[in-house]
């Protein structure tokens, strides 16, 4: 029987660590500088503001559209997105009512309440609980005249600063849609509108009754222009 010999240790070193122990040993011989302060990113002029943005409908609630096989509700909420993203870039802080295809009756206080406003309900609820600064509903309009098209930016009735940001979201949307009406308009009857504290306004895109409008809905790339007007127009309106 062979005798046991005694145990060899053996260490293995990777390529990999030579090469860092040989660039700390080098570093160690070298001079030091400080490097210039890095600068943090620059605040966006929407800084601190809280924004809450309503894609209408969803759910059992299509909105305008069906007739199409378009329906609104997927409209208002790609939007809505798309809006989100552009808000945040410049530093607000941006909520949405609804992040898929849902719809917000189970929300309102008031449960006895048929469906269609325990759901609007719903959203005023959300932006008082988001302690929200401005609200921006979207929506798409449709008309039996089908030659009516383009933007409608609706404001509460006797509020200044509404019709201020309505106005200049409206103003922003008639760049992109001639044809859109030329003033922001009053309102005493939209729900979302009129019964929240905040600074409300409530975008109808255009009509999807109109031809026209009905395939520019349809194009991403409208949508993402659509997007980019109401938040310079927004931010028209913060730094007026």
């Amino acid at each position: 029987m062979s005798k046991l010999s005694k145990p060899t240790l053996l260490i293995f070193i990777r390529p990999a660590t030579i090469l860092v122990l040989t660039l700390i040993l080098f570093l160690s011989g070298m001079t030091y500088y400080l490097a210039e302060p890095v600068l943090g990113p620059v605040p966006g002029v929407l800084q601190k503001v809280r924004i809450l943005i309503d894609p209408g409908h969803g759910g059992i609630d299509p909105g305008t559209g069906e007739k199409f096989e378009l329906y609104e509700k997927d409209i208002n909420l790609d939007l809505a997105f798309r809006l989100r993203v552009l808000l945040e870039e410049k530093g607000a802080t941006v909520d949405l009512t609804r992040w898929s295809d849902q719809e917000l009756s189970y929300l309102s206080p008031d449960l006895k309440a048929k469906r269609h406003p325990r759901d609007l309900w719903g959203r005023v609820f959300l932006a008082q609980a988001y302690d929200t600064a401005i609200l921006v509903s979207l929506h798409v309009n449709s008309s039996r005249r089908e030659a009516e098209r383009g933007a409608i930016v609706f404001y509460a009735q006797g509020s200044e600063e509404g019709k201020a940001l309505a106005g200049a979201v409206q103003a922003q949307l008639l760049k992109l849609q001639p044809y859109s009406r030329q003033q922001a308009l009053p309102t005493s009857s939209m729900r979302v509108v009129n019964s929240t504290q905040c600074l409300t306004i409530l975008a109808e895109i255009g009509f999807i009754t109109n031809s026209d409008d009905r395939q520019q809905m349809q194009d991403v790339e409208y949508r993402e222009q659509l997007a980019k007007a109401i938040t310079q127009g927004i931010q028209d309106y913060l730094t007026q």
